[in-house]
This record gives C-alpha cells, sequence and structure tokens, in this order.
C-alpha cells in the first residue's frame, strides 16, 4: 500500500491494525514511490477516497478498481467516485 500525501495518519494506523498478522507491506515514504510499480503489476487496485489523482490514474488502467471510502473524504471525490461506477470503471470495497 502506498497512501498519498492526504491520507490522514489515524487512517494508516487503522489499516495496519485491520491487517494484523496478514502479509503487507505499507510504503513508509523512505526512498522511492512504489505507487507506480503497484499499479503496473498490480491485478486489481483498490484506492482511498481521497485522492481524485490516485482514482483518476488508477481508472486510466482498465483494471479492476475498488474504493476504499475514508470518513470525512467527500465534496468532488463522491462526485467522481459517483461518476465512474455509473461508468462501470469502480465498484466500492466493501467489509471494512
Amino acid at each position: 500500500m502506498t497512501p498519498s500525501r492526504r491520507t490522514p495518519q489515524e487512517s494508516l494506523t487503522a489499516f495496519r491494525r485491520a491487517l494484523g498478522d496478514c502479509h503487507h507491506f505499507i510504503w513508509n515514504e523512505l526512498g522511492d514511490n512504489p505507487y507506480y510499480g503497484f499499479l503496473a503489476l498490480g491485478d486489481i487496485v483498490i484506492v482511498t477516497n481521497d485522492s481524485v489523482s490516485m482514482l483518476s490514474e488508477a481508472a486510466s488502467l482498465g483494471k479492476p478498481l475498488y474504493t476504499f471510502a475514508l470518513r470525512g473524504a467527500a465534496g468532488v471525490l463522491t462526485c467522481s467516485i459517483t461518476i465512474w461506477k455509473m461508468q462501470a470503471l469502480c465498484a466500492r470495497l466493501m467489509g471494512f
């Protein structure tokens, strides 16, 4: 996982807690950002709803795209996500 600059620290803490002992990687912002590698190599993409840029870049790949809704992220993102869902470009990830 690679967070955007706007991803709140409490969200990252919640992700770490939820993942528990499951094998995972969360970029610590040291060294090169693996974001583009994740996009290139991933079979599916999960993006939080706090970054229009990340959602747009992921949607352009044509891969299955899921959004993970963070509390408090709204406005233009909600509108963009709604439009993309209507166009079948992404689906909402449920269960977290």
